[in-house]
């Protein structure tokens, strides 16, 4: 069972710096994107995805209102699916 806080049962919809330490506890690499958007918000994004909270929490503090990715693919061990469907 997973202790990561379910968001869409949460008053909150934000990414508090916690929940960012508890996937970088779990060897998640994580970056900032653009606010409200999966873009990254950082060039060389791939090689910047860290599990440092300094750098984290610097990034915080310089992309205020930013969405967080999570490194996916053959390097992270972590794989994803991501389905933009058009409506019917």
């Amino acid at each position: 069972m997973s202790n990561i806080p379910n968001r869409a049962e949460s008053a909150d919809p934000t990414t508090s710096l916690q929940d960012l330490r508890l996937l970088t506890d779990r060897g998640f690499f994580i970056f900032p994107c653009r606010p409200r958007s999966k873009y990254p918000a950082i060039l060389g994004w791939p090689d910047a995805a860290t599990s440092d909270m300094a750098k984290i929490v610097a990034w915080d503090e310089q992309f205020e209102d930013c969405n967080w990715g999570i490194m996916t693919g053959a390097e992270s061990g972590f794989w994803a699916l991501d389905l933009d469907c058009k409506p019917a």
